[in-house]
């Protein structure tokens, strides 16, 4: 974020009020979270957020998603004008859309650090119910139309975690 910030001076940073404190390298969890260690390396950030988003904030057509999971604070996007969901890292997408928590054993990258795995689970089926048009992840290409992937990722994880939950 420190890079970015210095390659793009003046750029507006947002990010969650959660997630803030993992990038200021606060590790501790809140009540109410799920008391598991928060994986993965995170350097401590200096830049400060222009915005620190919650769930139902906007920045211009996008709104603002509570999606935690991977990790405690993440922020998923949707698009009001074109339909589309920047899911971050709640999903991957090579080989087909999957849950992070359920990734395909060839990309690891994306599975290994997420944080709470029933967590991640729950914010997939919060943010397959918003019925984009296409979705967009951290990881992977688009997927356009989003429906027939999104359902399919449920499936998968669902069966792979031994729950039944349709989206």
């Amino acid at each position: 974020m420190d890079a970015l910030a210095v390659l793009l001076p003046g750029a507006a940073l947002h990010w969650s009020a959660r997630e803030a404190r993992l990038m200021a390298g606060d590790r501790s969890l809140e009540p109410g979270e799920a008391q598991v260690t928060v994986p993965g390396s995170f350097v401590a950030v200096k830049s400060a957020p222009t915005q620190l988003l919650s769930q139902g904030d906007r920045i211009g057509s996008l709104e603002a998603i509570a999606a935690p999971g991977h990790t405690p604070g993440q922020l998923a996007f949707l698009n009001h004008e074109d339909g589309t969901l920047i899911a971050a890292d709640a999903f991957t997408a090579f080989g087909g859309l999957r849950v992070v928590c359920d990734g395909p054993w060839y990309f690891p990258f994306a599975k290994w650090p997420t944080w709470h795995a029933p967590t991640a689970l729950v914010t997939a089926r919060k943010l397959a119910a918003l019925q984009a048009d296409r979705i967009a992840v951290g990881h992977g290409p688009a997927s356009d139309p989003a429906a027939p992937a999104l359902i399919s990722a449920l499936e998968h994880a669902e069966a792979s975690s031994g729950t039944n939950h349709a989206a």
